[in-house]
């Protein structure tokens, strides 16, 4: 795992924030946005690698140091997530030095955000997550609305999320969210000026685009979680240019999600930390 150290200072600990210390105890060079950028902004944390591989390999690393000591604690481990390649990079959890090292028949996997299509769906993220990693793995998982609403605003689908998830026993606070980063700003199914991303409280709400509905977590649940991550490999289709902007933007809440993230991790290879 080669960090890509480009000079800027190391940071103080953040006191307090297990997540950012099991990375530093993991070897991780953390930074804080503001010893970066020299700005007041100090809720986030960056840790830079040079190639996707070994960011893939950071993040596996990061999910079993965490799931390691929610089990030790507590006796279980609630792991949310996005889709996306970011379910590919998981696909890392399945390599024998992490598959080993974790009981995973007490990890459980739901979704920061799901679209509205049957779980059974190939297409869909659930059934993708248990063919790259979930169902070698062992875990368990919450599913989403086995009979989606066709041409419905996604409302329905994100109640039964909701009960699901308050019925299993893994409704908010998740211990670790794990997300990408869209070119717009949005994260989870939070999309710029959106309904959904000014949703006020803890809850799974619909997140409607014109031909698509989809069940996302609000922001206050993210933000409520034990910790959270921003993975982002590649400097193409706008990533480097939202990660600057996610990191070091000041827009009107709304306008760019990402920036409503309270005390995020990111997670980038060399290319997505190209213009920060």
């Amino acid at each position: 795992m080669d960090i890509f150290n480009d000079g800027n200072p190391a940071p103080k600990v953040v006191v307090g924030c297990i997540m950012t210390s099991l990375a530093m105890l993991l070897g991780f060079t953390i930074w804080r946005i503001a010893d970066i950028a020299k700005a007041t902004r100090d809720d986030v944390t960056v840790s830079k690698f040079k190639t996707k591989e070994d960011a893939v390999e950071a993040l596996c690393t990061l999910v079993v140091a965490t799931a390691k000591l929610a089990i030790q604690t507590r006796g279980s481990f609630t792991l949310a997530v996005a889709g996306g390649s970011l379910l590919d990079a998981l696909g890392g959890l399945t390599k024998p030095e992490c598959k080993s090292q974790v009981d995973w028949s007490k990890v459980t996997l739901v979704y920061a955000n799901h679209k509205c299509h049957a779980p059974t769906d190939p297409s869909s993220t659930h059934a993708k997550a248990l063919k790259i990693f979930a169902a070698s793995l062992g875990m368990k998982t919450v599913a989403p609305s086995p009979t989606p609403e066709a041409g419905g605003d996604g409302s329905k689908e994100a109640a039964y999320y909701e009960r699901t998830l308050r019925e299993s026993g893994n409704f908010s606070p998740i211990d670790l969210v794990i997300l990408g980063l869209g070119g717009d700003g949005h994260v989870a199914s939070l999309h710029p000026n959106s309904d959904a991303v000014f949703f006020e409280g803890i809850g799974v709400i619909a997140s409607t685009k014109p031909g698509l509905s989809s069940i996302t977590f609000s922001m206050d649940m993210i933000n409520q979680a034990g910790g959270v991550v921003v993975f982002v490999t590649g400097g193409g289709s706008g990533k480097k240019e939202a990660v600057s902007r996610a990191l070091y933007g000041y827009d009107n809440f709304g306008e760019f999600p990402a920036q409503s993230l309270k005390t995020p991790m990111y997670i980038l290879d060399k290319e997505a930390a190209a213009a920060i």
